[in-house]
């Protein structure tokens, strides 16, 4: 073992050129072994170095390679195998009114607004892509007599942020164009805000109901029972009001059930705006069945 660590002693010193001196027979293994350690250091920072003044070219030494990560690189409620229908790929069980979720994603017209995967079913809307969530429903339930005809170039613009350009502009003029009263204000629609619950209520009761000669005081004061209330902006209280006692074909029902607050300035989930077109201007169960069971069967 002696002999063994004094070639190496020796060998590394003048390797390194360190001038070190022979070592006496004498010293202890343990002191050799000390030295050696030294010498070794010695060596990785010469090397080191060396590295560092490699001509351009010459390829240096590989990194070691991080161990994989055993976390999947994409959630898998998000992807879905290429060519399966929307419908069968996300997962609905964790939301409200599951199979109603699936019925109306089976009709196909979602990824047209943008919800594509778990993420976007699961995350927020803006105002444009609810009017086109309408349209799409509408003109997919109702027979061409009830449809809402896209806007055109050249129709002309209601709202000042909606100009032809924008991608939801023939939705939200077709609307307008067909008699529906949905604007923010009378000059603006604000198509990339976030849409709010007391937002979704007002624009889709303008499709599902009639407000002319509707007096809301009374359904106001007995039927609008959230103790919250109060926060629904004055504008939007009407539509509310009207909703509220409209029984079976009550949007706030059919999206958000029995509730005591409603949390009128929350920002609506992709699957609520879903769910509230579930009675758009008041089609027939059977006939939605129908579509429903076409889709899914084609």
């Amino acid at each position: 073992m002696k002999t063994l660590v004094t070639a190496s002693l020796a060998s590394l010193c003048l390797l390194l050129g360190t001038g070190c001196q022979s070592t006496e027979t004498s010293e202890s293994t343990a002191e050799l072994e000390a030295r050696v350690a030294k010498l070794e250091a010695k060596m990785d920072v010469l090397i080191a170095g060396q590295n560092a003044r490699q001509p351009a070219g010459v390829a240096a030494a590989p990194a070691p390679q991080a161990a994989p990560s055993s976390a999947p690189s994409e959630s898998p409620k998000a992807a879905s195998s290429a060519g399966t229908p929307l419908w069968k790929s996300l997962n609905f069980d964790s939301l409200p009114s599951p199979e109603r979720l699936k019925e109306i994603t089976s009709l196909g017209f979602l990824p047209k607004v943008g919800i594509v995967d778990q993420k976007t079913l699961e995350g927020g809307l803006t105002r444009g892509q609810y009017v086109a969530l309408i349209v799409e429903m509408n003109n997919t339930v109702h027979d061409e007599a009830n449809k809402i005809r896209l806007a055109r170039d050249g129709d002309g613009q209601t709202f000042s942020d909606v100009p032809p350009s924008h991608p939801y502009y023939k939705e939200i003029q077709g609307m307008v164009d067909a008699g529906f009263v949905i604007g923010f204000d009378e000059k603006t629609f604000q198509p990339d805000k976030a849409l709010t619950r007391e937002e979704m209520i007002a624009i889709v009761s303008k499709r599902d109901y009639t407000f002319k000669d509707y007096k809301s005081e009374y359904d106001w004061r007995s039927r609008v029972n959230f103790t919250d209330k109060d926060d629904i902006a004055p504008k939007y209280r009407e539509a509310v009001a009207k909703d509220a006692s409209s029984g079976d074909r009550s949007n706030l029902a059919e999206t958000f059930g029995q509730m005591k607050l409603f949390h009128p300035k929350k920002d609506i989930r992709a699957y609520e705006a879903i769910l509230s077109l579930n009675r758009l201007g008041d089609y027939s169960g059977s006939h939605f069945k129908n579509l429903v069971k076409a889709a899914m069967e084609s």
